[in-house]
Protein backbone atom coordinates (compact mmCIF):
# COMPACT_ATOMS: atom_id res chain seq x y z
CA UNK A 1 0.00 0.00 0.00
CA UNK A 2 1.59 3.30 -1.01
CA UNK A 3 1.85 6.30 1.78
CA UNK A 4 -0.76 8.20 -0.64
CA UNK A 5 -3.51 5.28 -0.19
CA UNK A 6 -3.01 4.56 2.69
CA UNK A 7 -3.38 8.38 4.17
CA UNK A 8 -6.43 8.39 1.85
CA UNK A 9 -8.03 4.83 4.35
CA UNK A 10 -7.24 6.44 7.53
CA UNK A 11 -9.24 9.55 6.87
CA UNK A 12 -12.51 6.97 6.93
CA UNK A 13 -11.63 6.51 10.62
CA UNK A 14 -12.86 10.24 11.23
CA UNK A 15 -16.16 12.37 11.92
CA UNK A 16 -15.35 15.44 12.40
CA UNK A 17 -17.51 19.11 13.78
CA UNK A 18 -16.30 22.44 12.85
CA UNK A 19 -17.25 26.12 13.60
CA UNK A 20 -19.24 28.47 11.05
CA UNK A 21 -22.71 28.35 9.19
CA UNK A 22 -21.41 28.84 6.05
CA UNK A 23 -18.92 26.70 3.86
CA UNK A 24 -15.95 28.67 4.33
CA UNK A 25 -12.25 28.01 3.57
CA UNK A 26 -11.33 26.77 6.90
CA UNK A 27 -13.93 23.93 6.11
CA UNK A 28 -12.95 22.92 3.22
CA UNK A 29 -9.32 22.53 4.53
CA UNK A 30 -10.58 20.58 7.21
CA UNK A 31 -12.32 18.05 4.86
CA UNK A 32 -9.18 18.27 2.55
CA UNK A 33 -6.62 17.42 5.23
CA UNK A 34 -8.76 15.04 7.35
CA UNK A 35 -10.17 13.11 4.59
CA UNK A 36 -13.53 12.00 6.82
CA UNK A 37 -16.01 9.39 6.34
CA UNK A 38 -18.51 11.52 8.20
CA UNK A 39 -19.16 15.70 9.77
CA UNK A 40 -21.13 16.52 12.66
CA UNK A 41 -23.15 19.41 13.12
CA UNK A 42 -23.70 21.24 16.08
CA UNK A 43 -26.00 24.34 17.11
CA UNK A 44 -23.05 26.49 16.27
CA UNK A 45 -23.42 25.22 12.87
CA UNK A 46 -27.23 25.41 12.34
CA UNK A 47 -28.86 28.12 13.82
CA UNK A 48 -29.43 30.14 10.95
CA UNK A 49 -32.50 27.85 9.81
CA UNK A 50 -32.97 25.01 7.30
CA UNK A 51 -31.82 26.59 4.13
CA UNK A 52 -28.55 27.22 5.21
CA UNK A 53 -28.70 24.49 7.10
CA UNK A 54 -29.34 22.69 3.72
CA UNK A 55 -26.68 24.62 2.02
CA UNK A 56 -23.61 23.97 3.96
CA UNK A 57 -24.48 20.36 4.03
CA UNK A 58 -24.33 20.12 0.18
CA UNK A 59 -21.09 22.58 0.17
CA UNK A 60 -19.44 19.59 1.69
CA UNK A 61 -21.11 16.94 0.33
CA UNK A 62 -20.15 18.37 -3.31
CA UNK A 63 -16.23 18.71 -1.86
CA UNK A 64 -16.03 14.50 -0.42
CA UNK A 65 -17.93 13.49 -3.50
CA UNK A 66 -15.64 15.71 -6.16
CA UNK A 67 -12.63 14.94 -4.54
CA UNK A 68 -12.85 11.74 -2.39
CA UNK A 69 -14.98 10.01 -4.23
CA UNK A 70 -17.70 9.27 -1.68
CA UNK A 71 -20.64 10.67 0.33
CA UNK A 72 -20.56 11.93 4.01
CA UNK A 73 -22.35 10.65 6.81
CA UNK A 74 -23.84 13.87 8.06
CA UNK A 75 -24.71 13.51 12.19
CA UNK A 76 -26.45 15.77 14.40
CA UNK A 77 -27.65 14.83 17.97
CA UNK A 78 -31.17 15.52 17.70
CA UNK A 79 -32.22 13.52 20.91
CA UNK A 80 -34.99 15.77 21.86
CA UNK A 81 -35.64 17.26 25.65
CA UNK A 82 -31.87 19.21 26.55
CA UNK A 83 -29.86 17.40 23.63
CA UNK A 84 -31.44 18.92 20.27
CA UNK A 85 -29.08 21.20 17.72
CA UNK A 86 -31.93 22.25 15.25
CA UNK A 87 -34.47 25.08 16.34
CA UNK A 88 -37.40 26.31 15.34
CA UNK A 89 -39.11 25.79 12.62
CA UNK A 90 -37.88 22.56 12.70
CA UNK A 91 -40.12 20.54 15.47
CA UNK A 92 -39.13 20.53 19.21
CA UNK A 93 -38.96 17.04 20.02
CA UNK A 94 -40.05 15.80 23.93
CA UNK A 95 -37.25 14.43 26.12
CA UNK A 96 -36.96 10.89 25.99
CA UNK A 97 -38.03 10.42 29.58
CA UNK A 98 -41.46 12.42 28.27
CA UNK A 99 -41.50 9.90 25.90
CA UNK A 100 -41.79 7.48 28.01
CA UNK A 101 -44.12 8.71 30.28
CA UNK A 102 -46.93 10.10 27.64
CA UNK A 103 -46.41 7.90 24.54
CA UNK A 104 -46.70 4.68 23.45
CA UNK A 105 -44.48 3.46 20.69
CA UNK A 106 -46.80 3.69 17.46
CA UNK A 107 -46.48 7.49 19.06
CA UNK A 108 -42.58 7.61 19.47
CA UNK A 109 -42.58 5.92 15.75
CA UNK A 110 -45.05 8.66 14.29
CA UNK A 111 -42.35 11.38 16.11
CA UNK A 112 -39.20 10.12 14.83
CA UNK A 113 -40.68 9.61 11.38
CA UNK A 114 -41.65 13.32 11.07
CA UNK A 115 -38.34 14.63 12.53
CA UNK A 116 -36.62 12.68 10.04
CA UNK A 117 -38.23 13.80 7.50
CA UNK A 118 -37.35 17.19 8.29
CA UNK A 119 -33.70 16.11 9.13
CA UNK A 120 -33.31 14.25 5.44
CA UNK A 121 -34.86 17.74 3.82
CA UNK A 122 -31.79 19.58 4.59
CA UNK A 123 -29.44 16.71 4.23
CA UNK A 124 -28.80 15.01 7.42
CA UNK A 125 -28.27 11.79 7.51
CA UNK A 126 -27.25 9.81 10.99
CA UNK A 127 -29.34 10.85 13.92
CA UNK A 128 -27.17 10.03 16.82
CA UNK A 129 -30.27 8.76 18.87
CA UNK A 130 -31.80 6.71 20.65
CA UNK A 131 -30.00 7.15 24.00
CA UNK A 132 -30.55 3.71 25.36
CA UNK A 133 -29.19 4.02 28.70
CA UNK A 134 -30.76 3.40 31.75
CA UNK A 135 -32.07 5.83 34.17
CA UNK A 136 -31.33 3.11 37.42
CA UNK A 137 -29.52 5.70 39.28
CA UNK A 138 -31.61 9.11 40.62
CA UNK A 139 -28.29 10.94 41.09
CA UNK A 140 -27.08 10.68 37.29
CA UNK A 141 -28.47 14.00 36.92
CA UNK A 142 -27.42 14.54 33.54
CA UNK A 143 -28.86 11.09 31.85
CA UNK A 144 -32.30 11.02 33.34
CA UNK A 145 -34.13 13.35 31.28
CA UNK A 146 -32.00 11.63 28.12
CA UNK A 147 -33.36 7.89 28.97
CA UNK A 148 -36.74 6.62 28.51
CA UNK A 149 -36.52 5.44 32.18
CA UNK A 150 -34.90 2.24 34.16
CA UNK A 151 -36.84 -0.60 32.89
CA UNK A 152 -34.71 -2.69 30.25
CA UNK A 153 -38.40 -3.63 28.07
CA UNK A 154 -39.98 -0.32 27.64
CA UNK A 155 -36.64 0.97 27.07
CA UNK A 156 -36.10 -1.34 24.48
CA UNK A 157 -39.55 -0.95 23.02
CA UNK A 158 -39.58 2.70 22.64
CA UNK A 159 -35.96 3.20 21.02
CA UNK A 160 -36.92 0.19 18.64
CA UNK A 161 -39.66 2.51 17.80
CA UNK A 162 -37.66 5.79 17.56
CA UNK A 163 -34.89 3.81 15.23
CA UNK A 164 -37.71 2.31 13.47
CA UNK A 165 -39.00 5.44 12.08
CA UNK A 166 -35.75 7.46 11.37
CA UNK A 167 -35.48 4.39 9.42
CA UNK A 168 -38.49 4.68 7.25
CA UNK A 169 -37.47 8.49 6.00
CA UNK A 170 -33.86 7.25 5.14
CA UNK A 171 -32.12 8.24 8.21
CA UNK A 172 -29.47 6.42 10.08
CA UNK A 173 -29.46 5.87 13.60
CA UNK A 174 -26.85 5.11 16.51
CA UNK A 175 -27.93 3.75 19.94
CA UNK A 176 -25.63 5.24 22.97
CA UNK A 177 -23.92 4.62 25.04
CA UNK A 178 -22.66 1.02 25.17
CA UNK A 179 -22.91 -1.09 26.98
CA UNK A 180 -24.74 1.35 29.46
CA UNK A 181 -24.14 4.26 31.32
CA UNK A 182 -27.46 5.16 33.20
CA UNK A 183 -25.75 5.17 36.66
CA UNK A 184 -23.19 7.56 36.20
CA UNK A 185 -22.96 10.21 38.86
CA UNK A 186 -19.81 11.68 37.33
CA UNK A 187 -20.65 13.04 33.56
CA UNK A 188 -17.97 11.60 30.90
CA UNK A 189 -18.34 15.44 29.41
CA UNK A 190 -15.72 16.29 32.05
CA UNK A 191 -14.11 13.54 33.46
CA UNK A 192 -13.22 9.35 33.57
CA UNK A 193 -16.10 7.34 35.25
CA UNK A 194 -17.01 3.57 35.82
CA UNK A 195 -19.61 1.29 36.26
CA UNK A 196 -18.90 -1.20 39.25
CA UNK A 197 -21.62 -3.52 38.33
CA UNK A 198 -21.24 -7.24 37.73
CA UNK A 199 -20.80 -8.77 34.35
CA UNK A 200 -23.97 -10.49 34.46
CA UNK A 201 -25.93 -7.82 35.63
CA UNK A 202 -24.51 -5.29 32.88
CA UNK A 203 -25.47 -7.98 30.17
CA UNK A 204 -28.71 -8.88 31.61
CA UNK A 205 -29.67 -4.84 32.42
CA UNK A 206 -27.81 -2.40 30.73
CA UNK A 207 -27.23 -3.46 27.52
CA UNK A 208 -30.51 -5.63 27.13
CA UNK A 209 -31.75 -2.24 24.84
CA UNK A 210 -28.83 -2.37 22.61
CA UNK A 211 -29.01 -6.35 22.60
CA UNK A 212 -32.68 -6.11 21.16
CA UNK A 213 -31.78 -2.63 18.84
CA UNK A 214 -29.15 -5.08 17.32
CA UNK A 215 -31.23 -7.56 16.63
CA UNK A 216 -33.62 -5.57 14.66
CA UNK A 217 -30.55 -4.37 12.96
CA UNK A 218 -29.21 -1.14 14.34
CA UNK A 219 -27.07 0.57 11.74
CA UNK A 220 -24.55 2.03 14.30
CA UNK A 221 -23.66 2.17 18.00
CA UNK A 222 -22.06 4.79 20.08
CA UNK A 223 -19.23 3.41 22.83
CA UNK A 224 -18.93 5.01 26.44
CA UNK A 225 -15.94 7.12 28.08
CA UNK A 226 -16.70 4.86 30.85
CA UNK A 227 -14.89 1.83 32.36
CA UNK A 228 -16.55 -1.32 33.41
CA UNK A 229 -14.00 -3.38 35.47
CA UNK A 230 -16.10 -6.60 35.17
CA UNK A 231 -16.03 -6.12 31.53
CA UNK A 232 -12.69 -4.92 31.30
CA UNK A 233 -10.60 -3.49 34.54
CA UNK A 234 -7.99 -1.23 32.70
CA UNK A 235 -9.35 0.49 29.69
CA UNK A 236 -12.71 2.49 29.47
CA UNK A 237 -15.17 0.94 26.06
CA UNK A 238 -13.66 3.13 23.96
CA UNK A 239 -10.47 1.47 23.94
CA UNK A 240 -10.96 -1.65 24.86
CA UNK A 241 -10.97 -4.74 22.56
CA UNK A 242 -12.82 -7.05 25.44
CA UNK A 243 -16.28 -4.71 24.94
CA UNK A 244 -16.52 -3.62 21.42
CA UNK A 245 -14.75 -6.97 19.81
CA UNK A 246 -15.23 -9.89 22.36
CA UNK A 247 -18.86 -8.42 23.16
CA UNK A 248 -20.29 -6.12 21.02
CA UNK A 249 -19.14 -8.14 17.36
CA UNK A 250 -18.47 -11.92 18.55
CA UNK A 251 -20.85 -11.96 21.32
CA UNK A 252 -23.66 -9.93 20.33
CA UNK A 253 -23.16 -10.14 16.61
CA UNK A 254 -23.29 -6.69 15.42
CA UNK A 255 -21.58 -5.50 12.55
CA UNK A 256 -22.75 -1.81 12.07
CA UNK A 257 -20.33 0.92 12.67
CA UNK A 258 -18.91 1.41 15.83
CA UNK A 259 -18.66 5.05 17.17
CA UNK A 260 -16.43 6.88 19.66
CA UNK A 261 -18.07 9.38 21.83
CA UNK A 262 -16.60 13.13 21.23
CA UNK A 263 -12.93 12.77 22.09
CA UNK A 264 -12.60 16.23 23.27
CA UNK A 265 -14.57 15.60 26.40
CA UNK A 266 -13.13 15.68 29.56
CA UNK A 267 -13.21 11.80 29.90
CA UNK A 268 -10.34 11.87 27.25
CA UNK A 269 -8.29 14.82 27.16
CA UNK A 270 -7.67 15.00 30.80
CA UNK A 271 -5.95 11.44 30.78
CA UNK A 272 -4.98 10.50 27.04
CA UNK A 273 -2.72 11.98 24.44
CA UNK A 274 -5.46 12.59 21.44
CA UNK A 275 -2.86 10.55 19.10
CA UNK A 276 -2.59 7.84 21.24
CA UNK A 277 -6.33 7.65 22.34
CA UNK A 278 -7.10 7.03 18.39
CA UNK A 279 -4.68 4.39 17.84
CA UNK A 280 -6.06 2.93 20.96
CA UNK A 281 -9.97 3.36 19.77
CA UNK A 282 -9.47 1.95 16.37
CA UNK A 283 -7.43 -0.69 17.70
CA UNK A 284 -10.04 -2.00 19.90
CA UNK A 285 -12.68 -1.86 16.71
CA UNK A 286 -14.17 1.61 16.63
CA UNK A 287 -14.87 2.78 13.19
CA UNK A 288 -15.18 6.10 13.33
CA UNK A 289 -13.08 8.23 16.16
CA UNK A 290 -15.65 11.58 16.69
CA UNK A 291 -12.94 14.72 16.94
CA UNK A 292 -16.33 17.47 17.15
CA UNK A 293 -14.18 21.09 17.68
CA UNK A 294 -10.52 21.41 16.98
CA UNK A 295 -8.51 20.53 13.59
CA UNK A 296 -5.29 20.70 15.08
CA UNK A 297 -6.51 18.12 17.61
CA UNK A 298 -8.14 15.78 14.36
CA UNK A 299 -4.67 16.36 12.11
CA UNK A 300 -2.91 14.85 15.26
CA UNK A 301 -5.34 11.73 15.75
CA UNK A 302 -4.70 11.47 11.54
CA UNK A 303 -0.94 11.21 11.83
CA UNK A 304 -1.22 8.89 14.43
CA UNK A 305 -3.09 6.73 12.81
CA UNK A 306 -0.99 6.08 9.73
CA UNK A 307 1.84 6.08 11.27
CA UNK A 308 0.25 2.89 13.73
CA UNK A 309 -0.41 1.44 10.10
CA UNK A 310 3.05 2.15 9.24
CA UNK A 311 4.04 0.03 11.77
CA UNK A 312 1.64 -2.47 11.71
CA UNK A 313 -0.54 -1.67 15.18
CA UNK A 314 -3.82 -1.73 12.28
CA UNK A 315 -3.38 -4.31 10.13
CA UNK A 316 -4.68 -4.13 6.64
CA UNK A 317 -7.53 -6.33 7.16
CA UNK A 318 -8.92 -4.22 10.18
CA UNK A 319 -8.83 -0.97 7.41
CA UNK A 320 -10.56 -3.37 5.31
CA UNK A 321 -13.50 -4.09 7.97
CA UNK A 322 -14.50 -0.28 8.78
CA UNK A 323 -14.37 0.46 4.89
CA UNK A 324 -16.41 -2.55 4.06
CA UNK A 325 -19.22 -1.23 6.90
CA UNK A 326 -19.37 2.42 5.58
CA UNK A 327 -20.10 1.31 2.40
CA UNK A 328 -22.68 -0.66 3.75
CA UNK A 329 -24.19 2.54 5.62
CA UNK A 330 -23.19 4.60 2.74
CA UNK A 331 -25.46 2.56 0.06
CA UNK A 332 -28.37 3.37 2.39
CA UNK A 333 -27.82 6.89 2.48
CA UNK A 334 -30.46 8.91 -0.04
CA UNK A 335 -29.32 12.77 -1.16
CA UNK A 336 -32.79 15.08 -1.37
CA UNK A 337 -33.88 17.21 -4.08
CA UNK A 338 -32.03 20.69 -3.88
CA UNK A 339 -35.19 22.61 -2.82
CA UNK A 340 -36.53 19.71 -0.82
CA UNK A 341 -36.10 21.51 2.59
CA UNK A 342 -37.76 24.97 0.66
CA UNK A 343 -40.97 22.49 0.05
CA UNK A 344 -40.62 21.26 3.79
CA UNK A 345 -39.69 24.48 5.28
CA UNK A 346 -41.80 27.13 3.26
CA UNK A 347 -41.55 30.84 4.28
CA UNK A 348 -43.76 32.59 6.93
CA UNK A 349 -46.72 34.60 5.32
CA UNK A 350 -45.95 38.26 5.26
Amino acid sequence: MTDHSLADQIGQFFMVGFEGEVFNASIRDLILTVRPSGIILFKRNVKDGPGPTARLIRACQDLSRSVLGRPLLVAIDQEGGPVQRLEAPFRRLPSQREMSEAMDPSGVRELARASGRELAAVGINLNLTPVLDLATESDAEFMNERSFGPDPDRAAELGLALIEGYNDRGVLTCGKHFPGIGDVRNDPHHDLAVVGHPADRLKTVEAMPFIRAIRDGLPAVMTSHVVFPALDPDRPATFSPAIQTDYLRRELGFDGLVLTDDMEMGAMVKHYAMGRAAVDAVRAGSDLVLICHRMDRAVEARRALIEAARKAEISTRRLEETSERLERARARLEEPAADAWAELFPPPQA
